[in-house]
């Protein structure tokens, strides 16, 4: 099923949607996620969410010692 990004807008709107879940994966496979605040989510949309890659393993300049 594919929505358009006006229809997503909506349906937050239409049921009181309290935050929304990003999910990704790790280097390693591990799930990660971030939460949003609905009214972000046009923004997000547009130009994507950045995150502070560094927190998370495989990504940053990780001291293993």
């Amino acid at each position: 099923m594919s929505f358009t990004d006006s229809e997503v807008l909506q349906f937050v709107v239409e049921n009181g949607v309290k935050f929304i879940r990003l999910a990704f994966c790790d280097c390693f496979g591990r799930p990660k996620n971030i939460s949003i605040m609905p009214h972000e989510l046009e923004r997000a949309f547009k130009y994507g969410i950045a995150i502070d890659a560094s927190a998370i393993a495989g990504f940053g300049d990780e001291d293993v010692h």
